[in-house]
């Protein structure tokens, strides 16, 4: 009988779907055995569809990495569909998010706008003060910008200035190039850029201060075999001061038992216990302050009195 040797690529799949050992892996496998590739790229599953327990948490991040684990891989591009096709899916796609943005800028910016003496304004009045207390709440938890405490910072990816070739750009790149910014942003991208070593050494070597683009680039990257994502590429200055401002948000909510750094390494059990220990000290700091007031009180009471009783 002749034999038939694996690839790499089937030796290791065949591993891993037998160790993750359920029906969904074993199907993922005997579909791609054969060859059968469209129907697995399509395979899905729904969290929704497991018990909500510890087991039922296992059984589904097997199944997961099952369907998952060849998404991106290229041998599953499915014949007759072309680059431009999926180009066309990915503008159509990033265009259609685009709109839902716009659409919601609008009716917020309607919402602020809006007619107080109008008859139908009841709704958004109300709605308009749940925008006011959201607005304060937010203001004290974000507090005062403090310039000092920003970290401005480069991400690793391109930038628009930068866009062609490979996506991923050094630092060096980004710094050579100088702060490219879309003018709506020249305003806030001064009041960070100003008096940095960066902005002095340019000067120094007699390098232009600013260069300026209309707006982000699009391009698209792959998402998966399948499909592309579509991306906007932010010019470099723009970038530095969204990055500066989102780590400074971040900073600040953490401070309330808020932890969005998707960066950290810090487990479940060590937020839980920032988040209690922020919770304690809040509180502590609250209670001294009372304790501190009722007793300014007490004390101004008691020099009033005094003040009687001497007349």
């Amino acid at each position: 009988m002749k034999t038939q040797t694996r690839s790499t690529l089937e030796t290791v799949l065949l591993e891993i779907y037998c160790h993750l050992n359920t029906p969904t892996s074993l199907g993922c496998w005997l579909r791609f055995k054969h060859g059968v590739l469209g129907e697995l790229v399509a395979m899905t599953i729904n969290p929704l569809n497991y018990l909500d327990t510890v087991s039922g948490a296992k059984k589904f991040a097997k199944d997961y990495q099952a369907v998952k684990l060849l998404s991106k891989f290229d041998i599953l591009k499915i014949k007759g569909l072309s680059q431009e096709d999926l180009v066309k899916k990915a503008i159509a796609a990033f265009y259609e998010g685009e709109k839902r943005c716009a659409a919601t800028n609008i009716f917020l910016r309607n919402l602020r706008d809006w007619d107080p003496l109008a008859s139908e304004a009841g709704p958004v009045l109300a709605l308009r003060e749940i925008l006011r207390r959201t607005k304060k709440i937010t203001g004290r938890i974000l507090g005062k910008l403090d310039q000092a405490k920003f970290n401005l910072r480069f991400g690793p990816g391109t930038t628009a200035e930068l866009s062609g070739g490979s996506t991923f750009k050094t630092v060096l790149d980004k710094l050579a190039h100088g702060p490219t910014v879309t003018p709506s942003a020249t305003e806030v991208f001064k009041w960070f850029h100003d008096a940095t070593p960066w902005e002095a050494s340019r000067m120094e070597a007699g390098l232009p201060y600013l260069s300026f683009i209309e707006g982000n680039k699009f391009t698209v990257v792959p998402k998966k075999a399948t499909a592309l994502r579509g991306i906007a590429s932010e010019p470099g200055g723009n970038l530095l001061v969204q990055l500066g401002v989102g780590g400074y948000m971040k900073g600040r909510l953490s401070r309330w038992g808020i932890y969005v750094d998707r960066s950290s390494t810090v487990s479940p059990t060590s937020w839980a216990n920032r988040v209690l220990i922020n919770g304690v000290l809040t509180r502590r700091a609250a209670l001294r302050e009372q304790v501190a007031e009722r007793e300014n009180k007490l004390r101004s009471r008691g020099q009033e009195v005094h003040g009687r009783l001497a007349l």
